[in-house]
């Protein structure tokens, strides 16, 4: 017995210290690839912001649409920055990186209420953070376009997570449904997908049997709100090439490419590695088809759900829905199939998703003790492999980051290239007005850099 319980406590030591080493490059390589030039929609928010200031309209100033989305934490994050630290992006590194640390945190919390052993539980709290703060994520906290990623999910999560917890019974914990509803309108303030929470929660009432009242609410507000959220948007041109019958759209060869963007998709952050591209259209399809299938088999069985299970399955759902809004949305923007690294945090939910609802298999191994051993061997090799892909993925970032910088600063000292109409601004021209106008006023642009 003492024997074990050693062997137990050293493999939490070697778990407790590669999460360390883990989420230790998580923050080195976040603090190596910040790019503080404004480029992009940067600039677009910086404008409205410098419009805001002269016309003082606030409501006009969050609501506008930027393309197809409704950013309000971005903007309100832009105006912070500029006002209190004149463009020092300590605000949009603070608020991001606290989106996502966030929510392996919350995941963490239900867990902890799963009856699971303790060893067994703080392990799967660890994998579930390591799963979030991967440095395949870190530019959704070093960038702060970026930022609607982490903006979007942690609101998304906390609504899904605040459901769950409310239970069958209005009485007991009614408020927790309110603040559900909260959480999923300021999940679209991140950016439209949000909206994809909606049909979750109506999914999830549906499931807890919270009754017809209820159902009827969360349906009636989700619909009035995802209206008045979409009246006024630019449709993307995939989308509206989606529901026009004679645009080409389903012809075979591009329903191929958009079920290719789909799997794509689902096997980030490996397939954006040229080396793992294909492996990773394979564990993209795997995740994909074990997530559909665990989700329909769950909706329509009769057995009782857990709370675990159930936010489980919503993670599930909204990272596939995720794969199916992009798929739809971006398979045009390139005549190939390149999925942004970015999007990789929306696939994290799935994993976590898929863990969960793996946790009661694991834990009848676990309570076996000759198992629990090869359980914990697994567990170890994986995790190291796992610090491997961190290291290899924050390299990519910095070099990503760090061409970015690069192009920005050779813009800034006037040089052009078609290149920088993609990556800088798509006007050269409105562009240089503003760093014009940045410099002078001593706003986000680098004094080193500037004389480098």
């Amino acid at each position: 017995m003492n024997n074990n319980i050693s062997l137990d406590r050293l493999f939490l030591l070697v778990i407790g210290c590669i999460s360390l080493i883990y989420f230790s490059l998580f923050f080195y390589f976040l603090e190596s690839t910040i790019v503080r030039e404004p480029f992009a929609d940067m600039i677009v928010f910086i404008t409205r912001y410098f419009d805001l200031r002269e016309h003082g309209d606030w409501l006009r100033f969050l609501w506008t649409p930027h393309a197809w989305h409704r950013p309000i934490w971005t903007r309100l994050l832009t105006a912070a920055d500029i006002w209190l630290f004149s463009g020092a992006i300590y605000p949009f590194i603070v608020f991001n990186t606290a989106c996502l640390i966030a929510i392996p945190l919350m995941l963490w919390r239900e867990i902890a209420f799963a009856g699971l052993p303790r060893d067994l539980m703080i392990t799967a709290g660890l994998l579930v953070t390591m799963l979030f703060l991967t440095t395949a994520n870190v530019v959704d906290c070093s960038i702060p376009i970026e930022g609607v990623y982490p903006h979007t999910l942690f609101f998304s999560v906390a609504s899904i997570v605040l459901l769950a917890g409310s239970g069958a019974d209005i009485r007991s914990h009614g408020w927790k449904r309110v603040a559900a509803l909260l959480a999923a309108v300021c999940a679209a303030f991140g950016s439209l997908v949000g909206l994809i929470v909606w049909p979750i929660l109506i999914w999830m009432s549906w499931r807890m049997r919270t009754g017809l009242r209820w159902l009827l609410i969360v349906f009636g507000f989700g619909v009035l709100f995802c209206w008045t959220y979409a009246n006024g948007l630019t449709v993307p041109q995939s989308a509206s090439h989606a529901v026009d019958l004679d645009s080409g759209y389903y012809t075979a060869a591009h329903l191929l490419k958009v079920g290719d963007y789909f799997i794509t998709y689902m096997g980030l952050p490996w397939t954006r590695a040229a080396a793992l591209a294909d492996v990773g259209r394979v564990i993209g399809a795997a995740l994909s088809a074990t997530g559909i299938a665990l989700v329909v088999m769950r909706t329509f069985d009769k057995f009782h759900i857990s709370r675990l299970d159930l936010i489980s399955l919503g993670l599930i759902m909204f990272s596939l829905t995720t794969g199916v809004l992009a798929a739809v949305g971006r398979v045009d923007d390139l005549p190939y199939v390149a999925v942004p690294v970015r999007y990789s945090v929306y696939l994290a939910p799935l994993h976590a998703g898929l863990l969960f609802l793996a946790l009661p298999l694991v834990q009848r191994f676990w309570q076996a003790a000759g198992a629990r051993r090869n359980v914990q061997m697994a567990i170890v090799t994986a995790v190291m492999i796992l610090v491997v892909q961190q290291f290899f993925a924050g390299q990519a970032a910095i070099a990503g980051s760090k061409y970015i910088s690069d192009t920005i600063h050779r813009f800034i000292a006037g040089e052009r290239t078609p290149e920088m109409t993609r990556l800088v601004f798509d006007d050269l021209a409105h562009a240089e007005y503003l760093y014009g106008v940045l410099r002078r006023d001593g706003i986000y642009l680098d004094p080193k850099k500037e004389t480098e």
